[in-house]
């Protein structure tokens, strides 16, 4: 199709464009979505143009169509009173889906376009007060019609409990609408994941406790849906803003990540690390990662786009180290992270153990596997030293549970040794390698964070 391409992942596969058209006619039908949803429906339709002539198999268009489905799943008509009770999470998605858009639109090109990539922040809280508008004018008229229902029975309840059928539906009107939301960074665990999430409260604490939703962000960005009831003391503290949450920084901390940096003297390169702080600038609506690398410890923007998230066996095997960024493309990188993980876990293919012939089928650097990275280790909140070696034979052959070769090594836990930094008594030296830098650092320390000018950098 000239200047279009069906999107065969809807029923009927409807052209991308008849897609577009539809949403857009599914927010007309609903005006208490509409001001979330159409900014993300222009942007889809001004980054149609840069996909379309795209292979099916191009990264950047499958990114697309992956985002137009999920818009168009977003704009499913749902009964009133549904959208009333979701209209946070609704607009939990909308913004995620922004966020990416964001990532797409600099993967294709359109990132110097400044005002139609900030457009959509600039209007986010105007377009969120006229949701609860339109939900407040939308559910009165729907109560009214209640209203008229029940004061038919006014007459016979009229000595006993006469107010009752007024009063409870504009009861449930106000408990819905008059609560404002409430958004808290809780510890691993709290809400079923292995790192710190973002919850969401909607509703006043009972018997000292809070119904928390888990906030998908971040890390967490694709997972379903998880409620937990957790005590007011470990709720109230915790706190933070609804931008906060949207943007996901905090799911980061204690993860693996491969992250692009600018070292002194050097183009921007991808380097592996381990996130072990952030904070947030609310006035800014931005925020700064805190991560250790194998020799320091640095402070990097917040950019989901230029990130990923790592399973430790990939962040081990570090495939993109001290790549350009202009030579290997956030999208490239990714996929190349997915490629390694699936050859080692044996997804789709044998698993395989061997480093060198993982990497030399993709043509990247060979690591050395007695070289000590940082790991983070989320139960003591402390970064330990651990050579790739012990990390790839725990994963390939304890988790794994594959045969080991003679002779070789195999770890039961991830962390052996004595919780703390690296000594010369509890890590051993090994030749050829940076680690007499890495025993001699001192890790709580304030002298250890370099400041944010990355071109500040040590190479």
């Amino acid at each position: 199709m000239d200047g279009d391409f069906v999107v065969t992942r809807i029923a009927k596969k409807p052209p991308c464009r008849s897609v577009l058209g539809a949403i857009r006619g599914r927010c007309k039908s609903m005006p208490d979505i509409e001001p979330l949803c159409l900014p993300a429906v222009e942007r889809l339709e001004h980054l149609h143009p840069d996909v379309v002539h795209r292979s099916v198999e191009d990264p950047l268009r499958v990114q697309y169509v992956e985002m137009l489905v999920r818009l168009w799943k977003i704009t499913y008509m749902r009964p009133l009173l549904v959208r009333l009770a979701k209209c946070d999470t609704i607009a939990q998605m909308i913004g995620t889906l922004q966020v990416d858009i964001d990532g797409l639109g600099r993967g294709l090109g359109c990132g110097d376009d400044e005002e139609e990539m900030t457009k959509w922040r600039d209007e986010w809280k105007n377009s969120r007060a006229q949701q609860f508008s339109f939900l407040e004018r939308l559910t009165s008229r729907k109560l009214i019609c209640q209203f008229s229902f029940f004061s038919a029975l006014d007459s016979l309840q009229a000595s006993t409990h006469a107010p009752l059928c007024r009063t409870l539906p504009l009861h449930f009107y106000a408990s819905s609408m008059a609560i404002s939301t409430v958004y808290v960074l809780l510890k691993p665990g709290s809400l079923d994941t292995d790192g710190y999430a973002y919850g969401k409260i909607c509703s006043a604490a009972q018997r000292g406790k809070y119904d928390v939703e888990r906030f998908s962000s971040g890390r967490w960005a694709e997972t379903g849906e998880f409620s937990s009831h957790l005590s007011a003391a470990q709720v109230d503290p915790r706190r933070v803003s609804e931008d906060e949450a949207l943007s996901g920084i905090g799911t980061y901390v204690g993860s693996a990540l491969c992250i692009a940096r600018v070292p002194r003297g050097r183009p921007k390169v991808w380097d592996y690390g381990m996130v072990v702080g952030y904070s947030w600038k609310e006035d800014e609506k931005s925020g700064i990662l805190q991560v250790t690398f194998e020799d320091k410890t640095c402070e990097i923007p917040y950019g989901r786009e230029e990130l990923q998230d790592l399973a430790i066996e990939t962040y081990a095997l570090r495939p993109c180290i001290m790549r350009s960024v202009a030579d290997v493309m956030p999208t490239e990188m990714r996929s190349i992270h997915n490629m390694v993980h699936d050859h080692f876990n044996g997804i789709g293919q044998s698993a395989r153990r061997n480093s060198t012939i993982i990497l030399r089928k993709l043509k990247m650097n060979q690591v050395d596997e007695a070289q000590l990275v940082p790991v983070f280790n989320i139960e003591n909140t402390r970064v330990e030293y651990l050579p790739i070696e012990h990390i790839l034979n725990f994963v390939s052959y304890f988790q794994g549970k594959r045969r080991a070769p003679q002779g070789a090594s195999v770890p039961t836990a991830l962390f052996t040794e004595p919780v703390g930094p690296p000594t010369a008594e509890s890590t051993p030296l090994q030749s050829g390698s940076n680690d007499t830098a890495i025993l001699q650092q001192l890790y709580d320390s304030d002298d250890d964070l370099v400041p944010i000018d990355s071109t500040q950098e040590e190479a």
